[in-house]
């Protein structure tokens, strides 16, 4: 049992996204909005299973009074960011380029294969390797929470390349190949892995486990 207490769940997270991604990659069914909709929903499995963690695990009865805020005030939160992500990157910037607009859909639906593995991970690793912490529960919607900031600058981000990369080259993502993928989608890998190796960790420390 102390080999799975020593895995972290974040590393866990971060392996799963990279390996899925270059699949999804070399199969050319992956988007800026893939990337964002998959952050996404990390964060919002985080949330679920924080709460019902802190709902039913006996060493967490101290913060339930707060967790009730915790969940409204997250998911009220992740609503606004996926109606704004499924509106503005799922649809409307690529509307006009039915092959990225055909991959966006299949997200949407669960229709990707590479995406829906990535959330079987997510969900594996919230339920068994996962811990709660004290500051998660009682400052409810911090902005400064790691998977909260990663979030902020992944939209940034994703809003920066398809204005200044994909309209600038659109064939570069007209093909199956779709080898345009490749520059847009390796910011985001990128910046997963410094998270993990350096945010993940100080955060980790400053926040204690309930």
């Amino acid at each position: 049992m102390g080999i799975f207490k020593s895995i972290s769940f974040n590393r866990i997270d971060t392996i799963a996204i990279v390996l899925f991604s270059v699949y999804a990659l070399l199969k050319g069914e992956i988007t800026v909005f893939y990337m964002l909709h998959l952050f996404w929903w990390q964060t919002l499995i985080h949330v679920i299973v924080n709460t019902i963690k802190t709902l039913f695990i006996k060493r967490s009865a101290p913060y339930r009074s707060k967790v009730l805020r915790y969940f409204g005030e997250n998911m009220f939160l992740l609503i606004i960011y996926l109606i704004f992500v499924v509106l503005l990157f799922g649809i409307v910037l690529n509307f006009n380029n039915n092959h990225l607009a055909a991959i966006n859909m299949e997200v949407i639906l669960f229709m990707n294969w590479s995406f829906n593995f990535n959330l079987i991970v997510f969900l594996i690793t919230a339920i068994f390797f996962d811990r709660n912490y004290v500051d998660d529960v009682k400052n409810f919607t911090n902005a400064f929470f790691p998977r909260n900031i990663i979030l902020h600058i992944s939209i940034i981000l994703g809003a920066f390349l398809h204005f200044f990369v994909i309209y600038r080259f659109p064939n570069l993502f007209a093909s199956e190949i779709n080898w345009g993928s490749v520059l847009v989608i390796s910011p985001f890998l990128i910046l997963r892995v410094i998270f993990d190796i350096y945010v993940y960790p100080i955060n980790s420390k400053k926040n204690l486990p309930i």
